[in-house]
């Protein structure tokens, strides 16, 4: 703008110099005018510019402080979202575990749950098999209450059996139920064991239970426990006392079971075994016992045996009501029937003996 000022007064300077003086004056004072006006204008322009310039600067002031304001709101909005991106990750990263702990959990009680179904079917498996052996059981005792009672008391026998093998004086207290029960054969070699440790003359503890345990052998096992070897003879020394302390119903017993038991095996060898035993019968209270005589006679089964035993009693002085009662007997059955001499001898002494009358002991 100033140069192109600067031109036009050049121009009119030139100009002014092929005029007049007076046009030169007039000319003057329009340049002069024209000079205050562009004066004024030049400084209307530099206002101008200057009013432009603070202008700018202020708007330059308000966009750099609104570039300041939107930075720090950027900053701001970055920051917050950074914080909620962490914040969002760390919840995730709870969420994600405690989904976790949740499916654990949830697998747990199913396998759980599963685990308790099983159980109950196999629970419910078990209890109807339980049941079903219930009702077998109960069918069973229904229909065989003997062999239940039986198989209960085999059971209880074992276990008194048990204690007294360990303590043999316990007797005592245990002779009783022993006494009362049916005992099964296969109990004779405890009985056994019990005998020959209760078998001790030398201390007077055991006196008791050596004739309790034998009064149990004799009611029970009484041809095994009378003819064996290793406790036999002690039994048979207190045989006497034992046969009174015994039922009739147990003495006709014991004498059918050693009848039947000298008579399968040799008669002839266990004769005078018998023949003490018969004594023995003949000096208590059962030697009118007529039931026990017939018994000790039926049971010989063979003839052979029959004259053996009758022989035997012959030769003592004792058995008297014995060759009463099963000479009597032997005439009956045997008397058109002697084969030899021998035979025919024994049935003459039998006939002898009977002429005399029988000795009469109380019952």
């Amino acid at each position: 703008m100033k140069t192109h000022n600067l031109i036009i007064l050049l121009l009119l300077s030139s100009i002014s110099f092929g005029q007049s003086p007076r046009q030169t004056s007039v000319l003057s004072k329009k340049i002069d005018s024209l000079s205050s006006v562009t004066n004024n204008q030049s400084n209307s322009l530099l206002e101008i510019k200057s009013e432009l310039k603070k202008s700018k600067n202020d708007f330059n002031e308000k966009i750099d402080f609104q570039n300041q304001t939107l930075s720090f709101s950027t900053n701001s909005v970055s920051t917050s979202l950074s914080g909620l991106s962490n914040y969002l990750t760390v919840w995730g990263i709870v969420f994600g575990i405690i989904a976790i702990f949740i499916a654990a959990y949830i697998s747990y009680i199913q396998r759980k749950v599963e685990s308790i179904l099983a159980e109950s079917k196999e629970l419910l498996i078990q209890q109807k098999q339980i049941q079903k052996e219930v009702n077998h059981s109960q069918e069973l005792i229904e229909k065989d209450l003997d062999g239940l009672y039986k198989k209960l008391q085999d059971v209880e026998v074992t276990h008194m059996l048990k204690r007294l093998k360990a303590n043999p004086q316990d007797l005592v207290n245990l002779f009783s139920p022993l006494a009362s029960k049916n005992i099964d054969r296969k109990h004779y070699p405890d009985f056994k064991e019990i005998a020959l440790k209760c078998h001790n003359p030398k201390n007077p503890e055991f006196e008791r239970a050596n004739y309790e345990i034998n009064l149990l052998l004799f009611q029970h096992f009484p041809s095994e426990s009378y003819f064996d070897r290793d406790i036999g003879e002690n039994m048979r020394i207190i045989l006497p006392e034992l046969l009174d302390a015994m039922f009739p119903s147990e003495i006709e017993y014991s004498t059918e079971k050693l009848i039947k038991f000298a008579s399968n095996r040799s008669l002839q060898n266990n004769s005078e075994i018998l023949k003490y035993y018969f004594e023995s019968i003949e000096n208590s209270k059962y030697a009118n016992n007529d039931t026990v005589y017939k018994a000790s006679y039926t049971n010989c089964i063979s003839k052979e045996n029959k004259f053996i035993l009758l022989k035997t009693m012959l030769d003592s002085q004792i058995t008297t009501t014995f060759v009463q009662k099963c000479g009597k007997l032997l005439l009956e059955e045997y008397q058109s029937q002697v084969n030899d001499s021998s035979e025919a001898k024994i049935l003459e002494n039998v006939k002898s003996r009977l002429r005399k009358p029988p000795s009469t002991k109380e019952p």
